[in-house]
């Protein structure tokens, strides 16, 4: 799957992390609700998904379960395990969250699309718009290929989504190896 994606890397809106500064509102957005309902499988599918939407979107046919089950399937044994049930159930909880519509069944597989980051209208790519609800950070795709993913607790993911929010461009590494630790090697931070 990750060989379609067309960058190295892969866009998500800030508004995943926290809402924008508004009138003395709540600023907690989808991650807060991910990880007080302790939704790691969710978030990991909903990550996926935002990762491969880019040529993901005009494809004719939806992918099969068992393509997003291998994606997301690691050879780490303390790794979140998926099966096709498991991946059902995840996709189910996403569309309650807000962060894909309704799912279609076409055959066997099922369409879904996601919707955008704090799930309040349909999803598009963030890039190039400057307004505060399409500011977004970048991951490297050595996120799944290194199988980050999987070595990370929810907490851990939680922390790492953070830090890339809230980090500029030039963020260099205090500690020896500390950008390779979360699949992100020191060219990419900006070191």
């Amino acid at each position: 799957m990750l060989r379609l994606v067309p960058r190295d890397y892969f866009q998500l809106r800030g508004v995943l992390v926290q809402l924008p500064k508004g009138n003395g509102a709540d600023r907690s957005s989808t991650l807060a609700r991910m990880v007080t309902g302790r939704r790691h499988r969710a978030l990991l599918l909903y990550l996926l998904l935002l990762t491969c939407w880019p040529w993901l979107e005009s494809r004719r046919e939806p992918l099969p379960a068992t393509a997003w089950v291998r994606a997301l399937t690691a050879t780490d044994r303390g790794a979140p395990t998926w099966s096709p049930s498991t991946l059902s159930r995840v996709w189910a909880e996403l569309e309650e969250l807000g962060l894909i519509e309704k799912r279609e069944r076409e055959g066997r597989a099922v369409r879904v699309r996601p919707r955008r980051e704090d799930g309040r209208e349909a999803y598009d790519a963030p890039g190039g718009r400057r307004d505060l609800m399409n500011t977004y950070f970048v991951l490297p795709l050595d996120f799944w290929r290194d199988e980050t993913f999987a070595k990370l607790t929810l907490p851990g993911l939680a922390m790492l989504l953070i830090i890339a929010k809230e980090t500029n461009p030039n963020l260099t590494s205090t500690g020896a190896g500390g950008a390779e630790g979360v699949g992100a090697g020191q060219r990419r931070v900006g070191g």
